[in-house]
């Protein structure tokens, strides 16, 4: 009995627990279901109820509250201990949306109280004025301030929410947390705090953005960093003046006042922004000696934007008439070479690396050279080889042209130009009178036999055209300044160019597009990029205008080609500082083009004739030189050998004659043993040796690391000078043998005190 009693006893809690467990589970439900009721309220008529009925729903919030305390007691004394993570976890989502609900309930409450406080002003104020008609006024709602995470916006913001939430005694701080939330944005609104309350939020604000240091630098840079205005602008001189006003209220309540000394600052800074116009307008309306004062300054500013608002609108002067770029534009550059094409295979290599190119003999390359006009020194197509300016010169006999081209083994290369050899063995004449084109020879019978080698040179020049060329200044927004650059003034193209160098280097904002441009013979080139509103000027910024510039890889060659003779009086009085392009007849690389739409606009009165054919004409960037010109240079050349038959003969039989023994001196002794002992051969064959020294003649060098390390330094110096030249000697140095040249380099890591050092020849 006793043991079936307690069985009995062991088995009904079990029971009990279960059903009370389901009997809370109920409950719970229930309570779910009046949350998601009063969600929907607040979400869909909450607005529009009335005072009276949003009181009611706030205290059901509250009475709920207590109705869910209780329930999770009930929850904690019959739930096992493994299911009470999930139930906490329910139980706080339904509390979480309690609170939500409470928070919206109450800023609604409080929208009506603020509703009720204008009503009260108003029948009071109408009440004073003795109107007996009631009056209704609803006042906008008041939006809380926001705040982006810009450190120099922080005070404004606190200062404002200070007002309007920290300081109101009515909220609690769960709806000051509330509100704190709502009024964060973007990087501000990411911030976490180890406490979930008000205080603990706005204590890291303040750590994070109340930095006065950062905040007082950042409003002196917003205006020292203001762009400099470029054009008169109602719009550019209004955005100045609010940035002005805007960051000096910052200073101001960062607690630093402006003084004279500081007024004196701000002038001379603000007026290097203002466009030149503006400038000019203000430095006349200074009448005396006086320092100007800061009020005046502002009140120039106020009224020079309302002077150009009323003339040009709020949005400034009409810049340009915008015509929308059409699907074909058409230029004319007569000049059109691709240097990155083979002219053999037309593929994308240098000619130098053409397996074609390299099959030929070097008269075959020699007459393809020719007939392309290409520089026979570099193989370049910009070029003659009197102007060349590389300084390789062929490697078999040294000559001016390029070793592919070499076709004496002896070390005598072929003259540049169309020429003729011819050998004779015959007399040779006393006096040689010869044709400007053919070579020829006089007999004379009393002179002695001699072999002669012949050849003439007849180069005719043709006339020499002036393209319009200018030096303008461009905006770069990147450098913050006017960047110069040449171009050429045509009058033939539709559309504005830009090489893609040069908009690169000035940083300006590039725009996608995909239209064709054809030129000579219709051959068209594709356009992806062009530059809107790039401002153009002259040298003293007297004139300026936003032009539109396609974005083309490269526009032509040098311009001109080649440098003209000027050599006549009329040329060198030219006084060269007037010209658009000091440095007209000067071959230089073209950065844009400047085509018929502003051509026309930027010509001015004036014109000076140099010539019959040549003239100066006057525009805003300085007179501009066309025409044109005969080269006078009729270049005829003759070269001649003569030797006499006696020593060829002679030379014959020293070829034949056996060899002797000859005494060696000391020196080439040691020049003998040197080359024994250190020559050697690599894998493909070349001989390698060391460089010969003899060891007493180091002793008088003395110290020769300092002159070694001079020398280093100047070579430095020189090729920083020389971005180009840089970029070869570095090429140099890592691939030597593209050059034809083959060395070892040995690294030595510690300096012995008696080693010799060979300064390097740069």
């Amino acid at each position: 009995m006793e043991g079936a009693g307690a069985l009995e006893t062991d088995e009904m809690p079990s029971v009990t627990f279960a059903e009370k467990t389901k009997t809370l589970n109920r409950r719970r439900g229930s309570y779910k279901a009046k949350i998601t009721k009063l969600q929907s309220f607040l979400k869909d008529k909450a607005s529009n109820a009335e005072q009276l009925l949003l009181r009611s729903k706030l205290d059901k919030v509250s009475e709920m509250y207590s109705s869910m305390e209780a329930l999770k007691i009930e929850y904690y004394e019959v739930v096992e201990d493994e299911q009470l993570p999930n139930l906490e976890f329910i139980l706080e989502e339904m509390e979480d949306d309690l609170e939500e609900i409470k928070v919206g309930l109450q800023t609604l409450l409080l929208k009506h109280d603020d509703i009720s406080k204008n009503v009260s002003i108003c029948n009071t104020a109408l009440s004073n004025n003795g109107n007996s008609k009631s009056s209704f006024i609803k006042l906008p709602d008041v939006s809380l301030p926001e705040f982006h995470g810009v450190i120099e916006n922080w005070s404004d913001f606190k200062r404002q929410f200070d007002s309007l939430i920290t300081n109101n005694s009515v909220l609690n701080d769960t709806q000051k947390l509330f509100y704190l939330h709502s009024a964060l944005k973007g990087e501000a609104r990411t911030i976490e705090t180890s406490e979930d309350t008000f205080d603990s939020l706005m204590t890291v604000l303040i750590k994070r953005y109340e930095n006065k240091r950062v905040i007082i630098n950042s409003h002196i840079m917003n205006i020292l960093n203001f762009e400099k205005l470029c054009i008169e602008s109602s719009k550019g001189l209004r955005n100045l003046i609010d940035v002005i006003n805007k960051n000096l209220r910052g200073l101001k309540l960062m607690d630093l006042e402006t003084n004279e000394l500081t007024h004196q600052f701000l002038i001379n800074i603000i007026i290097r922004k203002l466009d030149i116009e503006s400038r000019k307008l203000y430095e006349m309306s200074l009448t005396s000696t006086e320092l100007p004062k800061w009020e005046m300054f502002l009140e120039f500013l106020q009224n020079r934007t309302q002077i150009l608002e009323n003339l040009h609108g709020v949005q400034g002067p009409p810049l340009k008439l915008k015509t929308p770029f059409l699907s074909k534009g058409k230029s004319f550059i007569v000049k059109s070479n691709n240097n990155n094409n083979c002219l053999l295979c037309k593929t994308s290599h240098r000619l130098y690396d053409c397996t074609l190119f390299l099959k030929m003999n070097p008269l075959q390359r020699f007459n393809l050279i020719k007939k392309h006009g290409l520089c026979i020194n570099c193989l370049n197509n910009n070029h003659k080889v009197a102007l060349c300016k590389s300084k390789y010169t062929c490697r078999l006999c040294r000559g001016k042209h390029n070793y592919l081209l070499c076709r004496s083994e002896n070390g005598q290369s072929d003259t540049e130009g169309s020429s003729s050899n011819m050998l004779f063995t015959q007399p040779a004449p006393s006096v040689a009178p010869t044709s400007p084109n053919n070579g020829g020879v006089i007999n004379n019978p009393t002179q002695p036999q001699t072999v002669q080698s012949f050849s003439s040179l007849n180069q005719k020049g043709n006339k020499f055209v002036f393209l319009s060329t200018a030096i303008v200044g461009v905006w770069s927004p990147l450098l913050k300044s006017y960047v110069r650059g040449r171009v050429i003034l045509d009058s033939a193209s539709q559309s504005h160019f830009m090489t893609l160098q040069f908009a690169s280097k000035l940083g300006l904002e590039k725009e996608k597009i995909n239209i064709s441009v054809s030129g000579l013979s219709e051959n068209s080139v594709n356009i992806k990029w062009k530059i809107n509103d790039a401002f153009i000027s002259n040298n003293d910024s007297t004139y300026t205008s936003p032009l539109d510039f396609l974005i083309v890889p490269r526009i032509t060659d040098f311009v001109p080609s080649i440098q003209p003779n000027l050599k006549t009086k009329r040329f060198k009085d030219i006084n060269r500082s007037i010209l658009s392009d000091p440095s007209f007849d000067v071959p230089g690389k073209i950065d844009m083009i400047i085509g018929a739409e502003l051509f026309y606009q930027i010509l001015k009165d004036g014109r000076k004739a140099i010539s019959d054919n040549v003239s100066l004409i006057n525009t805003v960037f300085g007179f501009i030189v066309c025409g044109s010109i005969s080269e006078i240079n009729h270049k005829s050349s003759c070269f001649l050998t003569s030797e006499n038959i006696d020593n060829c003969i002679k030379k014959f039989w020293e070829i034949e004659e056996i060899i002797q023994d000859r005494h060696l001196s000391k020196e080439e002794e040691f020049c003998e043993m040197h080359f024994r002992n250190t020559h050697r051969r690599d894998c493909t064959g070349r001989f390698i040796v060391n460089m010969p020294v003899q060891d007493e003649e180091l002793t008088t060098l003395g110290n020769s690391l300092i002159l070694a390390q001079r020398r280093l330094n100047q070579i430095i110096k020189k090729l920083d000078r020389d971005p180009y030249m840089h970029k070869l000697y570095r090429e140099f140095l890592e691939d030597p043998r593209s050059y034809g040249v083959h060395y070892s380099l040995r690294i030595k890591w510690k300096y012995v005190r008696d080693e010799k050092f060979l300064p390097g020849l740069g």
